[in-house]
């Protein structure tokens, strides 16, 4: 049964807490919390999508606002931009609307790794496995904002030709506006 992590269990348990730490370099013990719980935040939602909404004791919406104001607030760092994406991007027991919102507030707050981009292009395109339309429209229009702040734009360009071939979706009306934007992009 899922219940959201304690402090002391999460420190025992987040592989992330120690990059986190290097990688803030505030003074300010606030700042510092503040990312710690973004962080023990996705790692609550991501044991949450594990499991089916109706086996859940308690609902995720609160965490996914907490989780949505600090994204807003203070961006991801590059480990909680792939875990975010990764767990955007895989299956999982996570309803749409919520994917929706994650999508829509993850700013990044370094530069744009180039797993996540590697995530975002792996999961476009038909398939059981993939997320919906709706979501692979949010994820294109995402790469298309956060483009400029790629570690990596010359991976991007590099598969071209598999955002080409979305152009030829059966769904063209999720995804044809940001795959033409995309592609407006890489051919500038």
């Amino acid at each position: 049964m899922w219940r959201p992590l304690t402090r002391q269990r999460w420190l025992q348990q987040s592989p992330l807490l120690y990059s986190t730490l290097r990688t803030v370099r505030s003074p300010d013990p606030a700042v510092i919390c503040f990312k710690l719980s973004l962080t023990c935040q996705a790692d609550n939602l991501d044991e949450a999508s594990k499991i089916p909404a109706k086996r859940r004791a308690v609902s995720i919406k609160p965490t996914v606002d907490v989780l949505v104001s600090s994204l807003y607030d203070t961006g991801a760092l590059p480990d909680e931009l792939t875990e975010l994406v990764n767990l955007i991007t895989r299956p999982n027991h996570l309803d749409q609307a919520t994917r929706g919102a994650l999508v829509r507030n993850l700013y990044p707050a370094n530069k744009v790794p180039k797993e996540v981009l590697l995530n975002v292009l792996g999961c476009l395109g038909h398939g059981e496995l993939k997320p919906s339309l709706a979501i692979q429209a949010l994820m294109l229009r995402w790469l298309v904002m956060a483009y400029n702040v790629l570690e990596d734009p010359g991976l991007l360009s590099q598969a071209y030709a598999v955002l080409f071939n979305l152009l030829d979706t059966a769904a063209l009306r999720y995804v044809f506006e940001d795959v033409a934007a995309l592609l407006l992009l890489l051919t500038m």
